[in-house]
């Protein structure tokens, strides 16, 4: 497994790379069905950034995160699923 977090040139974008060489899955399909993925992609739009997701059965996956360095914005970082309950 690989794992790396990388800036850009700017300081104004974070990467998070994952990569294996393991079993791998058709992304397209597994995308329908699977909560665990669209939890990532629900995750990455929270922080505003954007979700890449490569694989292929026997290949191994990569799964690429990028995101702005500054914070989201209250208005649009979390929708009222996940705002806490503030007493």
């Amino acid at each position: 497994m690989f794992i790396n977090l990388t800036g850009d040139d700017t300081g104004q974008t974070l990467t998070l790379t994952v990569e294996d060489d393991g079993r791998g899955f058709d992304v397209a399909a597994k995308k329908r069905n699977s909560l665990g993925l669209r939890n990532l992609e629900h995750r990455a739009g929270i922080l505003q950034g954007t979700l890449n997701i490569e694989s292929a059965p026997g290949r191994g996956t990569l799964v690429e995160v990028s995101c702005p360095t500054s914070p989201p914005s209250p208005d649009t970082a979390l929708d009222d699923r996940f705002r806490p309950e503030i007493r």
